[in-house]
């Protein structure tokens, strides 16, 4: 396995990581972020990292919607805890009609 070092152009913690792994005899490769986007505005790299798309995995889910994954399995928790909602009775809210956009996230917990 080779590492990926990811570096600009002066910049004093690249060239102790660098050191570092040479230190270890550890091979990488050095991708110079100056070089590979100097043509990307900084929108167009904000884009490129920040991509909104919904996923069946909370831990994989955007910035965006991860924090509705969340809001929606306190929500679940507290109501089974208070005994407001059985476990038998989790099918039965599926879809969450006041949730609009929770559906998704909805359908995948409680599936």
């Amino acid at each position: 396995m080779r590492a990926v070092i990811w570096s600009k152009n002066n910049c004093a913690i690249c060239d102790r990581a660098k050191a570092l792994l040479d230190s270890k005899k550890i091979s990488y490769e050095e991708r110079n972020i100056e070089d590979e986007f100097s043509p990307w505005t900084p929108e167009d790299f904000f884009k490129a990292v920040n991509v909104i798309e919904p996923s069946l995995i909370r831990v994989e889910s955007d910035e965006s919607t991860y924090d509705f994954h969340i809001m929606l399995r306190v929500e679940i928790e507290s109501k089974l805890i208070d005994g407001s909602l059985k476990v038998k009775d989790l099918p039965e809210i599926i879809p969450l009609p006041n949730h609009g956009q929770l559906d998704l996230i909805s359908r995948i917990y409680l599936q």
